[in-house]
């Protein structure tokens, strides 16, 4: 009975035919030229994330390919230093649209897990590395495989077995569990695997022709390639009480604690910064946060900065730093209201003007790519107005009121700043 149960089980377990989309390529880059978009890190440029349709008929389970499931797509090109493991960009769409991309190629996987993250490494290559995991929340034990294409998605190789645990993670018995991978913006044939639940990570050079494995002394919940330098990494343990922020210069091989109490991190951006510039804004025993920056990994106070202090939160958009502090507004009734501050070319932060004498709520960076500031202000009611700025971004004024804008869950859900 148990064997026919399980047997049961199988069959009806989701089997994956991946599609290769002329899509990956223009959904990623096409929102870069919209007005109102979301801030998109280097490293997550050509990320696309797919999962299985819930609500349409299972595979055959049989033992041949299955036949080929639709898939609900969604692009992966939202990172943040203060986002979670799978960060994610959303497009907004009516509730009956039902979205289903023309697909130009298709190979068969012949794999059971609900979700895969899939990343064309760039121009001038012909390689795809796909991730099949399971999503958050999958019941029961997760597992996850690793498979690269070498023929732009015309046929893919399960290289799982590259990715193995050793010392005390192996002997234990443990198996890898995939959880994220990260394309290094510097070096397109350089990746990175995290195992989040084993404390482990992987690295390769070559598009995953080799691959070698390293066991961590922090859980990497997320990590952030440097754009030009391929080998330093930043790791963040989200997990540990002193959210620590690590540093490796060898692309994850070895790693140093940099600092404790981070709540928002970032690379310096060239040419506004030098080269290993990190910006951190950190929790102080107080209950306030300090935007800090240093150049030399925090090791020497000379070289390190103190940016703003008791702030709530912080952001960097290339020559511009926002970030927002809660004040009283004078001979108001209402309880508090946000700043925005901002610093335009790496000058002294000062605060932003806006033409209300309504309280703000929350600001969402719509662009700043420009050399002008686009920012919805939302206000008490969840009235939301579109300023535009001049080009040091501090002085605003009112350019479309009642805007109704799409603010995503998950990635940058926990700041005043969006």
């Amino acid at each position: 009975m148990a064997t026919s149960r399980a047997g049961e089980m199988q069959q009806r377990a989701p089997r994956w035919s991946l599609y290769v989309l002329l899509l990956w390529v223009a959904g990623i880059t096409s929102s870069s030229s919209s007005t109102l978009r979301l801030h998109t890190l280097p490293q997550n440029t050509g990320f696309f994330t797919i999962e299985a349709r819930r609500d349409l008929p299972d595979g055959d389970g049989g033992g041949g390919a299955a036949p080929p499931q639709p898939l609900a797509a969604r692009s992966a090109s939202e990172g943040g230093s203060d986002s979670g493991a799978y960060p994610q960009h959303r497009s907004r769409r009516s509730p009956g649209e039902s979205v289903m991309p023309k697909v130009y190629g298709q190979a068969n996987l012949n794999d059971s897990h609900n979700q895969m993250v899939v990343h064309w490494a760039g121009k001038r290559s012909n390689v795809i590395v796909a991730l099949a995991r399971d999503s958050a929340g999958a019941i029961g034990p997760k597992t996850s495989s690793v498979y690269v294409s070498y023929d732009y998605g015309t046929s893919f190789t399960l290289v799982s077995d590259k990715f193995q645990l050793s010392g005390v993670q192996a002997n234990g018995g443990n198996k890898q569990v995939i959880s994220q991978f990260y394309h290094s913006p510097a070096d397109n044939k350089r990746y990175l695997f995290v195992d989040s639940t084993n404390n482990y990570l992987w690295n390769t050079f070559d598009f995953c022709s080799s691959v070698q494995g390293f066991s961590l002394s922090f859980k990497p919940t997320d990590l952030l390639l440097h754009s030009h330098r391929a080998g330093l990494v930043l790791g963040y343990d989200a997990s540990h009480p002193n959210k620590q922020l690590w540093k490796s210069d060898d692309f994850g091989e070895t790693w140093v604690l940099i600092q404790e109490h981070v709540k928002t991190y970032f690379w310096g951006v060239e040419p506004y910064d030098p080269p290993t510039t990190v910006l951190v804004q950190r929790h102080e025993p107080q209950g306030v946060s300090t935007i800090l920056s240093s150049t030399d990994f925090f090791q020497s106070e000379q070289n390190r900065m103190v940016i703003l202090e008791q702030v709530d939160s912080f952001q960097l958009r290339d020559k511009y730093l926002f970030a927002t502090t809660t004040r009283k507004l004078f001979g108001s009734h209402e309880a508090s209201s946000v700043q925005l501050w901002v610093s335009y070319n790496r000058q002294p932060m000062k605060a932003a003007r806006f033409q209300t004498r309504h309280p703000i709520t929350e600001y969402y960076i719509a662009d700043a790519s420009e050399d002008q500031v686009f920012v919805c202000v939302n206000h008490l009611n969840n009235v939301t107005h579109l300023y535009i700025s001049d080009t040091q971004g501090l002085s605003f004024s009112l350019s479309l009121e009642n805007v109704l804008y799409y603010s995503p869950e998950g990635s940058g859900s926990n700041t005043l700043i969006r």
